[in-house]
């Protein structure tokens, strides 16, 4: 009897041991936003003001060629009429080529824009996710949980 008295009190002052252990490998978690981070860096004005500059003038290209095609299609439909057979074809086609081109350039200034975009922005966020990392590590903690805004949602 007194050996599993002896056996019971060793096993609760052992499990007394393994919770204060516990307790003190409990995990410290850290909240983060990397968008408002981001947002409020001062890296991010730039790469704004760049990505807008860009848009800019390709939008100004795109208008260009989007007012060549009205042009030539107003100028189409005031005279197929008394265009010969031979004539309105060519015309059509080159409409047609004229409106594939301008399509063809909207997508690939879309396309640059968003190239543009990850080229920029892929630097700074590398730089705040290793500034978050650094951060958590220094002040010890173990999960770190990612916010975002509900408007970023």
């Amino acid at each position: 009897m007194r050996k599993a008295l002896i056996a019971i009190v060793v096993v609760f002052v052992a499990s007394l041991g393994l919770v204060n252990a516990q307790e003190a490998k409990a995990p410290k978690i850290g909240y983060t936003n990397a968008n408002y981070i981001f947002s409020i860096s001062p890296k991010a004005k730039e790469i704004e003001s760049e990505i807008r500059s860009r848009s800019m003038v390709l939008r100004k290209e795109l208008e260009k060629k989007q007012e060549e095609f009205r042009t030539k299609l107003d100028d189409y439909e005031k005279t197929k009429n008394s265009m010969m057979e031979a004539i309105r074809r060519s015309k059509e086609n080159e409409l047609r080529n004229l409106e594939q081109n301008l399509m063809e350039l909207q997508q690939g200034a879309e396309t640059e824009i968003k190239n543009k975009t990850d080229e920029l922005i892929a630097p700074e966020s590398d730089r705040i996710q290793k500034a978050i990392k650094d951060v958590a590590a220094e002040n010890g903690f173990t999960c770190l949980l990612y916010t975002s805004d509900a408007a970023d949602e």
